[in-house]
């Protein structure tokens, strides 16, 4: 039987060591066809074998056992299968969190402290568990997922505040157990989560959605089951992490922790007209008293539809074949002139803000073709840029690009404050050289601590 598993899936098996060698385990890597497999020491290693934009599925078979360190998958790698013991045998874990100091001195942040991080599409994990054991008292995430057409089957996702962060989508989840205190699931995702178990340890919110205005469903959960040992009406479905942030419940089992009116607001003052919240045909005591807030809906979904839309055509129980993946981008194309941004002179001020400059170049280059913007070695203060066709912002080793902390700088638009670096409608473009580019995060931080994102 193994032997026929084998030539049918490339897989990275990852096994148990030897007793005498050492009590962690290792990982063995095949590829679909056949092959012999290889070994390696850590699910990292086991991925950084798979070469990038390979369209052959591959499959990492975990042994029991718990792996302690951050597993990354690019976006370069798709089709990886991460197979696990079962749920509590095999356990992938860290202990970051969003308020650790880096070596700068800079907080790592909430993105950054996920215990796996998966930028690939076509990624599919089952039987594992995704772990942050940092616990109490900061934003600490299992996993981040970010890329399309991403399954997660038969999988546990553990922590305290901000478990699960699902970005872009549509993600696939069946049978899975999410467990969190506060904001356990969230991003900004087209997800489905079927026949899942959403277990709430505390008074709090489950989900803070961030979707996208054009996207028409963010986070759906159909047949699921919330539990909570939390107190009676202290545990909420959801709040607003973005003005039109979109959950769904359909068909779910409701305790009797979860409050009558099903849906909290982050703050007061925050508008709730362009939220979607909606909730159909639930059952369980939390839904028995239910006296859901004006702004939400409450109606009858077809499942089927409600599953169409979020998928967008994906069929998550079919092969995964590498008919469609959207990771292979073709390198961008560049004239082969040059701006120095130092060819104008930065704006007075105290720091001395280089926007002027930098845009100027950026625009020059465009207007005649494109080309390369450098950045050479020192520090360059600016505030927000917008990239164009044809540009390379290319930053020497040395170089800093540095955005302001002054929030005023920024736009703010739908609740939203405008990005670093901009590129609308723009094709082209790169980034490159050995610089550093900083968001100065660290400003913003106290702000956020004390009214939620911004």
């Amino acid at each position: 039987m193994l032997m026929r598993q084998l030539t049918l899936s490339i897989a990275i098996l990852v096994a148990a060591l030897s007793p005498l060698a050492c009590t962690a385990s290792s990982a063995i890597m095949m590829r679909e066809g056949g092959g012999s497999p290889q070994y390696y020491r850590t699910i990292q290693q086991a991925v950084d074998a798979v070469p990038a934009y390979d369209t052959v599925p591959v499959t990492i078979r975990l042994t029991a056992g718990t792996f302690t360190g951050k597993v990354t998958i690019p976006a370069t790698k798709p089709y990886i299968t991460i197979q696990g013991a079962g749920v509590g045998r095999t356990v992938l874990t860290t202990a970051l969190n969003a308020g650790m100091r880096l070596s700068n001195g800079r907080y790592l942040g909430t993105f950054n402290s996920a215990s796996a991080a998966v930028y690939a599409s076509h990624f599919t994990a089952r039987d594992i568990t995704f772990a942050n054991s940092f616990g109490a008292g900061e934003q600490a995430v299992a996993l981040q997922a970010a890329g399309r057409d991403e399954r997660f089957i038969r999988c546990a996702f553990t922590g305290w505040q901000d478990t699960f962060l699902l970005r872009n989508g549509p993600d696939y989840l069946s049978h899975c157990t999410i467990v969190g205190a506060d904001d356990f699931i969230f991003g900004d995702a087209a997800a489905y989560f079927s026949h899942c178990t959403i277990t709430a340890t505390r008074a709090g919110c489950i989900t803070a959605a961030s979707t996208p205005a054009e996207q028409q469903l963010g986070l759906v959960f159909s047949s699921c089951t919330v539990k909570s040992s939390a107190p009676a009406r202290s545990v909420y479905l959801g709040r607003p992490w973005r003005q039109y942030a979109s959950v769904t419940w359909i068909n779910c089992l409701l305790p009797v922790a979860v409050n009558p009116a099903l849906w909290h607001k982050w703050r007061a003052a925050d508008p709730t007209a362009t939220t979607r919240y909606a909730v159909s045909q639930c059952t369980g005591p939390g839904w028995a008293h239910a006296k859901p807030v004006k702004w939400s809906h409450v109606g009858t979904y077809a499942n089927s539809m409600v599953r169409q839309i979020v998928l967008q055509g994906w069929n998550p129980l079919g092969q995964q074949a590498p008919s469609c993946y959207y990771g292979r981008i073709p390198l961008p194309h560049f004239a082969k002139s040059s701006v120095l941004v130092t060819q104008s002179a930065p704006a007075g001020g105290t720091p001395k803000l280089w926007t002027s400059a930098i845009q100027a170049a950026i625009d020059e280059v465009h207007q005649d073709g494109g080309g390369r913007v450098v950045i050479p070695a020192g520090r360059f203060v600016t505030d927000p840029l917008m990239l164009r066709s044809g540009v390379d912002l290319h930053l020497v080793r040395g170089a800093v690009l540095q955005f302001t902390g002054n929030r005023s700088a920024y736009a703010l638009t739908s609740g939203r404050y405008e990005s670093c670096l901009t590129a609308l409608n723009c094709h082209d473009v790169a980034i490159t050289g050995h610089g550093t580019i900083d968001g100065d995060g660290q400003s913003w931080w106290p702000q956020y601590r004390k009214t939620g994102p911004l």
